[in-house]
C-alpha cells in the first residue's frame, strides 16, 4: 500500500471514529441542522506532499452531529475511551484496531450556529502523527 492509499484510509478513518463517538444531545450545542458542506484537510510532519482537501456534504440533525461519510468498507473495531459536551464544544478520543495495528485518536469540534472549526489528532502505526483540521458551513435544507 503506497503512502497516498494510507493517508487517504487514515482520513477517512478518523471521519469514521468521531461518527462512531457520539449520541449527544444538541439542545446544548448551537448547531443549526440542515445541509452541511465539511471540508477536511490532512497534515503529516514525515510526508514530502500535502493530502488535498476532501469536501463533501451531509443533512446533520439533532441526532447526527458528526460529519462523516460512506465508509462501509473501512475497519469499524474502535473502542471510545472518552467523550464530552462542554458549551458549543464537543470532544473526544477513540482506540480502533486495524490491520496496522492499534491506532489513537482524540479530536473537538466547535459549533457556531451555521458553522463550525475542528481538529483530530490521530497516531497510527507506521506512520505516526497525523493531525486534520475540519470546518463545515451550513448551506442549505436536507433533500
Amino acid at each position: 500500500m503506497n503512502q497516498k492509499t494510507t493517508l487517504l484510509i487514515v482520513a477517512c478513518l478518523n471521519i469514521l471514529f468521531v461518527a462512531v463517538c457520539f449520541s449527544a444531545s444538541a439542545a446544548e450545542i448551537n448547531m443549526n441542522e440542515g445541509k452541511w458542506e465539511i471540508t477536511s484537510k490532512m497534515e503529516m510532519a514525515n510526508i514530502p506532499f500535502a493530502m488535498p482537501p476532501m469536501t463533501y456534504t451531509m443533512c446533520m440533525t439533532e441526532e447526527d452531529l458528526i460529519p462523516q461519510q460512506d465508509l462501509e468498507s473501512q475497519e469499524k473495531d474502535c473502542e471510545i475511551k472518552s467523550q464530552d459536551i462542554s458549551g458549543d464544544t464537543v470532544s473526544w478520543s477513540v482506540v480502533c484496531n486495524t490491520p496496522q495495528g492499534k491506532t489513537t485518536s482524540s479530536g473537538t469540534i466547535t459549533y457556531s450556529g451555521d458553522s463550525f472549526d475542528g481538529k483530530i489528532n490521530m497516531q497510527m502505526p507506521g506512520t505516526g502523527a497525523m493531525n486534520q483540521s475540519m470546518s463545515g458551513r451550513r448551506v442549505g435544507h436536507c433533500d
